[in-house]
Parts: C-alpha cells; structure tokens; sequence
C-alpha cells in the first residue's frame, strides 16, 4: 500500500513538474507570438517561430498555446470579404469567382506585385554587376575604392534580395492560406443552406472534390499569381541582355526555350485530360462509399457488404490507374523543366564560338548569370 502511495506522488510530482517545464518553454515563445511584442530583427529573419519549433520537438502544441490570432487571419473577416466580392461578379460571365477572388485580394496583389518587380530589377542588376566588377580587374588603372564600393553594392544588393524574397513567398503563401480559407467556409455555408433533395447539380463527391482539390488550386494560385506575373518582365529583359552580349548567336537559346514551349505545352495537355478523368473517378468513389454509409443497414440486411466492396475497390483501382499515369506526366514535366535550361547554355555558347567570335571571360560570367537567372524562374 506505501509502495502504490510512493509510486503515485511520484507520477504526480512528475506530471507537475513536467508542467512546470512546459509553462517554462511556453514562457519562451509565446512572447514573441504576439506581433506588438516581436523586435526588428525577429521579423526580418523570422526568428519568432524558433521556440515555437523547439517546443514542437519535445510537446504537443495546443491551439491555445499558439498565441493571439490576429483580426485580419480569422476566417470569419475573409469569408465576409469574399462573400461581398462574389455579390459583385457571381451574375456576370466567364470566370466569375475567380475574378471575385482577385477583386477581393486585389490590394494584397498589387502589394505583392510590386514587390515581385523590385526583387527582378535586383536581379537584373547583378549580372550587370558582375560584367562591371569584372572589366575593373582586368583594368589596372581603375581606382580602389570602386572595386569595393562594386562588391559591397553586390553583397548588399543580393542579401537585400533573399531577405525580401523569403518575406515576399511569407506573404504570398499567406494570400493563398486566407483565400482557400474564405472560399471553404463559402462552400461550407451554401452546403449547410441547401438539402440533399433540392441539390441536384452536384454531389457529395463533387462538393468534396470542391473542398479538397479546388480550393487548393485557389492556394497554389494565390501563392504563385504574382510570380507568374513577373517572368514576362524577366524573360523579355534577359532577351535583351543576352542579344547585346551575344548577338544574333542567342538564337540557339530562343530555339531551345521554344522546343521546351512546345514539350510542356504537350504535356500539359495530357496532365489536364488525366487530372480531369481522375476527379470524374474520384467523384463516383466518394458517391458510391457515401451512399454505402447511408444505406449501412440496407447492406447488412440483405449481405451485399462483399458485392459494395468490390464495387468500391474496383473504383479505387480505376482512380489508382489515372493517378499513375498522372505521377508519369508529372515526372516528364519535372524532367523537362531541369533538362531545357540545363542546355541553353551550351547551346547558346556553341553557336557564339562556331560563329567565329571570341568568348570574353567578362561575357561568359554575365551570360552565365543571366541563364541562371532563366532557370531559376523555371523553376519557381
């Protein structure tokens, strides 16, 4: 009996003392949860989140222990935004909701865009850099003190860059978080006000489908909307760029970038007929497991559990069939996307030496700067 009493004001003593530590590690982070409270430097290199992450390792995280959520983060204030949006444009023609989106988020994107051009004019800048810092050690007479203004120019201009790239994908993820929250809890909301016996245009599956899948097309969207609209900007500069520096040589290049245009386009037809066939499938899975559970009792009573379960794993199959074929496309698409640009280059420089010009070493760096900069956008 002394034993079971010793044993247990030991469990006891243990679990308070194993609050203790966690009110302790709590002490650490959650200070810095709140953004009035957060210093400079913790946000300009996010260094908010390293208790939060060191906690994790070691406790299980609480949605109360996460802090003050901030007005502009709850869902009720995007969904009530959205929903004013598509007031606007759900009674006009095209892609009204998608253009609801935009309205709704509209001063979120330009922001984003803004910042999107001024992190590609830094990166245009510092193949230009690169050529000037090279011209001022091939010449003796230049002064010393341009040599380190050049690298000090280059070394704060490309760590002004990360910082704000790192700030801006932060930002645009955050878009993408608020306005596939609004577009759920939309979905959400029409589904609670309409019936199954008054809904007959979609199912259960599609409405799923809608939630899961769609609205994460709208997060992928959000996040990458202004990127995308800054690689026109980027390519025709480079363009440029590489016609001054090479001439009529940057050809080879347009013809590489042009066979790369026509692979992802031809496969990007076959991942929209396959990605489309899937959620078909998907849909008609979801409906059949749906009407399963509706009908549990129907299916015990008369004993058609094995006929149901191979109706559904036939389905799943089929589903798991596209799904394959799906992973493929992604795969030759993900090939091309590193192979193309990895031979621009080559390309490119063949054609500047067979024309019988001679490679500078200043020209190739700059060149070399200005592919990178290409395959670094292909990649985003």
């Amino acid at each position: 009996m002394d034993q079971s009493l010793l044993a247990k004001n030991d469990r006891t003593l243990d679990q308070s003392q194993h609050q203790d530590l966690i009110k302790n590690d709590l002490r650490q982070f959650m200070p810095e949860q709140e953004i009035k409270e957060m210093g400079i430097w913790n946000k300009l290199f996010f260094s908010w989140a390293n208790g939060l992450i060191s906690f994790a390792k070691k406790n299980q995280i609480h949605i109360n222990q996460m802090g003050k959520i901030k007005d502009q983060d709850r869902v009720e204030l995007q969904y009530n935004k959205l929903k004013k949006s598509w007031k606007l444009y759900k009674n006009r023609k095209g892609n009204s909701l998608f253009k609801a989106v935009l309205h709704a988020y509209r001063y979120e994107y330009f922001i984003a865009v803004i910042f999107n051009l001024v992190v590609t004019s830094i990166e245009i800048s510092s193949p230009l850099l690169i050529k000037r810092i090279i011209d001022y050690i091939q010449d003796p007479d230049e002064e010393q003190y341009i040599g380190f203004l050049l690298v000090t120019t280059l070394i704060v201009t490309q760590g002004f860059k990360y910082i704000l790239s790192d700030h801006l994908d932060y930002y645009q993820r955050l878009i993408g978080v608020r306005s596939t929250n609004a577009m759920i809890a939309l979905i959400y909301n029409k589904t609670l006000k309409v019936s199954s016996a008054t809904n007959k245009k979609f199912s259960n599956g599609e409405i799923v489908n809608f939630i899961q899948v769609d609205a994460q097309k709208l997060n992928i969207i959000s996040e990458n909307l202004a990127t995308v609209l800054k690689q026109p900007v980027l390519l025709i500069t480079c363009i440029v760029l590489l016609f001054h520096y090479m001439g009529s040589s940057f050809l080879a290049g347009v013809a590489v970038t042009a066979a790369a245009f026509c692979v992802n386009l031809f496969v990007n037809k076959f991942s929209t007929r396959y990605q489309t066939a899937y959620m078909k499938l998907q849909d008609q899975r979801v409906n059949l497991t749906t009407e399963c559970l509706n009908n549990i009792k129907m299916l015990k009573l008369y004993s058609w559990q094995e006929a149901f379960e191979r109706m559904i794993g036939q389905k799943r199959s089929e589903e798991l069939a596209v799904l394959w074929k799906i992973f493929t496309v992604s795969c030759v698409n993900m090939t091309s996307q590193y192979f193309f640009p990895s031979i621009l280059g080559a390309a490119v420089f063949s054609a500047y030496i067979g024309s019988g010009n001679t490679l500078d070493l200043s020209v190739a760096y700059t060149v070399n700067t200005i592919f990178n900069l290409l395959k670094s956008s292909q990649l985003q």
